[in-house]
């Protein structure tokens, strides 16, 4: 039935989407520990960068589904 269908296909979303807001709060510590050193390493995004490269394509995903 549709109700599962989405289920199924939703729920990896969910999970990537979940993963990505880790690795966003650890850039975010990161950052802050840096900032408090008074250092800042060039490589690291900011997290909002981070957020909204993944945030654009899995809206437009479940956008899509929905």
């Amino acid at each position: 039935d549709d109700e599962s269908t989405r289920t199924e296909i939703l729920m990896p979303i969910a999970q990537v989407a979940e993963e990505q807001k880790e690795v966003a709060e650890e850039h975010v510590e990161e950052a802050s520990q840096n900032m408090e050193n008074g250092t800042l390493n060039e490589e690291t995004e900011t997290p909002s960068d981070t957020a909204s490269e993944t945030e654009g394509p899995a809206k437009k995903v479940v956008s899509e589904i929905l």
